[in-house]
């Protein structure tokens, strides 16, 4: 890939933004990003206290136009008062992950954290789904291998009436200044951004 699969006509919904620096450096990419709304799970104060660059990447966000909504659960955006009634071209979410621990645990505890995270990635696509005009894409970024895999992106997409339309390794390189970082709050390496794919969804 090229060039980033958005443009500055498009209505972008960004869902689950950690320390807003994809939405950085999306808005950068796309000069006006006016059409851009950029949310996050969190709230301003614990923002704050997680990423101690939150805010120099809000004010690049905001310098470009776009615009930022905190407290946005991905599993209920069609309820919420600033998003209900509204139509994206394009809603993203990049890495979902409900928060429970993964690595360095049992067996039950990884199971169990494949199960929130299908069922988040189940209830996020029906959301999405209301929220997308008639030509609309979801698209979705995972990490490679598992357990990420046991997520079953495509079969939640599946459950929730949306279709795979394609799928290509995350350019990362097309987002100068995005650095992925963890629901904890912890960085995690530009090699597992690398080793990232990028899923587009569709209703028809």
């Amino acid at each position: 890939m090229d060039q980033v699969p958005y443009d500055p006509s498009q209505r972008i919904l960004l869902i689950g933004e950690g320390n807003f620096s994809f939405a950085a450096a999306l808005a950068r990419v796309l000069g006006d990003a006016s059409n851009v709304l950029c949310t996050s799970f969190d709230s301003v104060p614990t923002l704050a206290a997680k990423y101690g660059d939150v805010c120099a990447h809000v004010h690049t966000c905001l310098t470009h136009n776009a615009s930022i909504l905190c407290g946005v659960d991905a599993t209920q955006l069609a309820a919420h008062p600033s998003l209900a009634g509204t139509t994206y071209d394009v809603i993203v979410f990049n890495f979902p992950h409900t928060g429970l621990q993964q690595h360095g645990v049992t067996a039950k505890q990884v199971q169990q954290s494949v199960v929130s995270n299908r069922l988040l990635l189940l209830m996020f696509f029906c959301q999405a789904q209301k929220l997308l005009s008639p030509h609309g894409q979801v698209h979705v970024t995972m990490k490679r291998g598992t357990p990420y895999t046991d997520w079953q992106v495509e079969q939640q997409a599946q459950y929730a009436g949306l279709h795979l339309r394609g799928q290509h390794p995350f350019p990362a390189h097309l987002y100068p200044g995005y650095h992925h970082k963890a629901t904890r709050g912890s960085g995690v390496s530009g090699g597992q951004i690398v080793s990232a794919v990028q899923y587009f969804f569709s209703p028809s």
